[in-house]
């Protein structure tokens, strides 16, 4: 099964996540994943990954201004769609909603600390290829 990952990564929204070799995903995913099983990865492994912003600190200013907390918004998780959508069409949206909640998800979550007290508050949630591959063969399996 070969798999397009320049047509998924185009159709993917600008900084909301992408597929790629672990080496070259966002720097916040391979800076923490020491905190993760997925400092076992190799630098050639496949990963899927979600960024989102989580919310944070705005509104602090050089006039005086305090910043305000406020929260992000969820993203959808479009790399996982549409590789679903290539190498899995047929799934069934009771599938879809076992494996999202059952595949296993790495969190990551990075802070960017700006002037003034502000800050961006990041997720990231990863998969990796290769477990999503199995899963859904075995998913394949139990209905032949």
């Amino acid at each position: 099964m070969e798999l397009n990952l320049k047509k998924i990564n185009d159709a993917i929204p600008y900084d909301e996540g992408k597929v790629c070799e672990f080496e070259y995903a966002d720097y916040s995913i391979s800076k923490n994943s020491g905190f993760s099983d997925l400092e076992q990865l190799k630098p050639t492994d496949i990963i899927l990954y979600k960024k989102q912003c989580d919310g944070g600190w705005r509104g602090g200013n050089c006039w005086g201004d305090k910043p305000y907390k406020y929260e992000g918004e969820e993203v959808a998780f479009h790399a996982f769609d549409l590789i679903l959508n290539q190498i899995f069409p047929s799934i069934t949206y009771l599938q879809y909603k076992k494996l999202l909640k059952e595949i296993k998800k790495y969190e990551i979550y990075d802070t960017n600390y700006e002037y003034y007290g502000n800050s961006t508050d990041w997720k990231y949630e990863v998969i990796v290829l290769e477990d999503l591959l199995e899963y859904i063969k075995n998913i394949e399996n139990n209905y032949e």
